[in-house]
């Protein structure tokens, strides 16, 4: 009874923000509209390769975009990647990204920005906590990098022009897709990067 009723609650509570901007048309609204977000806490990091506590994941995905996102059934759909082919019986995967992609700064957002991101997260040096991630989606040679038996350079991941990236499996993964979502294979600004470093 006891777990109902919390349950019960927990949902009340959880929903009631949702009505709190349900804003009746035709309503004047004030010139500078603020949108206030509470954290709860102060994320570790917002470097989409390191990040691994829930208050950092989630300003992560507020700030960065992947290939693909998830919906509110669960279903991949396009995000960075406008479209992708499978290929190989499932062994490799080509990602067509949108046109016009571009960073905060605008500079433009290229493939070899996620082959950056991605090298960076098995890359030992790196300490991502999500290494192992890449591994387990069978990317090439992934878990040979994290284990430091590889150079990060044979990563199963290559940019073959500014707006394809081509990947390559050690087998088949179905649930490949699901698995873009998570930040650890976000894109990160190549220049930015490559500037300032790990700092």
């Amino acid at each position: 009874m006891y777990t109902r009723n919390l349950l019960w609650l927990v949902s009340l509570v959880s929903a009631a923000p949702l009505y709190a901007a349900d804003v009746p048309t035709n309503t004047p609204l004030a010139p500078q509209q603020v949108f206030r977000y509470n954290n709860h806490s102060d994320p570790g990091t917002l470097d989409p390769q390191k990040v691994e506590e829930n208050t950092a994941a989630q300003i992560v995905l507020d700030l960065f975009e992947g290939l693909v996102w998830m919906d509110g059934e669960g279903q991949v759909q396009p995000a960075q990647a406008e479209r992708w082919e499978i290929l190989d019986g499932g062994r490799r995967y080509i990602f067509h990204l949108r046109s016009g992609l571009q960073w905060s700064d605008g500079q433009p957002l290229t493939a070899e920005d996620f082959v950056l991101g991605w090298q960076r997260a098995v890359d030992p040096k790196t300490a991502s906590p999500f290494a192992g991630y890449l591994a387990q989606a069978h990317i090439n040679n992934a878990a040979a990098i994290v284990a430091g038996k590889a150079d990060v350079t044979s990563l199963g991941v290559k940019a073959t022009d500014d707006r394809t990236l081509e990947v390559t499996l050690e087998q088949p993964v179905p649930w490949f897709t699901t698995m873009l979502a998570w930040p650890t294979l976000f894109p990160v600004p190549h220049h930015v990067i490559a500037k300032h470093g790990d700092s």
